[in-house]
């Protein structure tokens, strides 16, 4: 008897052991970034160590149950691995309707940033071309409408419903008034068909653009004008696809959002110490207002 229950026990042993080889792999989750300094950055000796490098690193750690790729990719591929439902996440795509239709959301954004603002060469900005209010701020559509300057901008790359919807406005009433060019690092290409005289107006956060600047002397003093149809602050939040993997990592990121609430200071505070002097004053009165307290 003890001889055949050995028997039986080495044959279950023998059968447990392909079954231990075989255990599937973790599901894997591909972030996709862009390059977009300072959040991302790709290239040369601060690879890795943008602003949202950094909290990404700090969001994987938290996701143990997933593999994990970090893709760089354009907004346009983006979206497009988006609407195809692969298992795909991105920390940089705001939210819209549109996008909703297509991918979830994390319940609590990363953070509260300063939105867009309209970037004009300063030689345009001299001419006093641009319907420019009192308080310093421009109208996008308005500015549109006169039919007299033209908006440079990048296939699927969203600035929040708001503006969103101007632009959408524009091109419904002129056509020939915003111009869409095939991306080259976010803004930088842009900048430079700007320079070029392709179009007068661009998009963009002013805290990117100097951080271009900085890296290159090529790129022209610019002038920034804060927009009228903008709200005074924008939540970039987590996104990923409907892919089962996708969807089952966003539950376990809105799960470890406690555990994540010294990143987002961290991520906070250091976007406030790159931004140019006036508008960090801006933003630290903004936060204050809404409870926050941002580092001084």
């Amino acid at each position: 008897m003890k001889r055949r229950l050995f028997g039986i026990l080495f044959c279950l042993g023998l059968g447990a052991a392909p079954a231990l080889a075989a255990t599937p792999p973790l599901p894997l989750i591909r972030w996709q970034i862009l390059d977009f300094p300072p959040y991302h950055i790709v290239s040369g000796p601060n690879r890795g160590e943008g602003l949202r490098d950094q909290f990404l690193q700090t969001l994987i750690a938290e996701l143990p149950g997933f593999r994990h790729e970090i893709e760089v990719s354009g907004a346009e591929r983006q979206t497009a691995l988006m609407r195809a439902a692969q298992p795909v996440c991105t920390l940089s795509m705001l939210r819209t309707p549109e996008r909703e239709s297509f991918m979830h959301f994390a319940q609590q954004p990363i953070q509260l940033q300063l939105p867009v603002v309209l970037i004009v060469p300063r030689a345009v900005a001299q001419d006093n071309a641009l319907p420019v209010e009192r308080n310093g701020s421009v109208s996008l559509g308005g500015t549109l409408a006169l039919g007299k300057l033209h908006l440079g901008v990048v296939p699927k790359r969203s600035f929040g419903p708001s503006i969103d919807e101007v632009i959408a406005a524009a091109r419904r009433q002129h056509p020939d008034s915003v111009l869409e060019f095939a991306e080259q690092g976010v803004v930088a290409g842009l900048l430079k068909l700007m320079q070029r005289g392709r179009f007068e107006l661009a998009l963009g956060y002013s805290l990117e653009v100097e951080q271009l600047r900085l890296n290159d002397p090529s790129i022209e003093e610019l002038r920034y004008f804060p927009l009228t149809e903008a709200p005074a602050l924008v939540p970039a939040q987590i996104g990923c696809s409907r892919h089962p993997d996708a969807l089952r990592a966003l539950r376990a990121i809105d799960a470890a959002q406690p555990r994540l609430a010294d990143a987002r200071r961290r991520l906070r505070d250091a976007y406030a110490a790159l931004l140019p002097e006036s508008e960090r004053t801006r933003y630290r009165t903004l936060l204050t207002a809404l409870g926050d307290s941002p580092a001084p």
